[in-house]
């Protein structure tokens, strides 16, 4: 699913900040691991992601690359929604 060179970590990252902002199918799932970090401000947002290690952020990008592969279905409005385990955030 994914290109992005895991060894790059600020491109992980980068993926990782879009992500905070807004989930690339669905806005803002509720049982994505993001979720109640998007309802943060705009600041609280970059200084939670300051706080987290290379392997958490490997860990949320590579959770959004399996929603996107194997976990989503469609919805009865034709959107894309999906399942994601949201304990390593909680």
């Amino acid at each position: 699913m994914s290109n992005l060179n895991m060894e790059n970590i600020e491109a992980v990252r980068a993926k990782v900040v879009s992500l905070i902002l807004e989930c690339p199918v669905d806005g803002n799932p509720p049982d994505c691991p993001l979720h109640s970090k998007r309802g943060l401000s705009f600041a609280e947002k970059f200084e939670w992601l300051k706080t987290l290690p290379d392997d958490l952020l490997k860990v949320i990008y590579n959770t959004h690359c399996e929603c996107m592969k194997t976990k989503l279905y469609k919805s009865p409005r034709g959107r894309i929604i999906g399942s994601y385990p949201v304990s390593f955030l909680s």
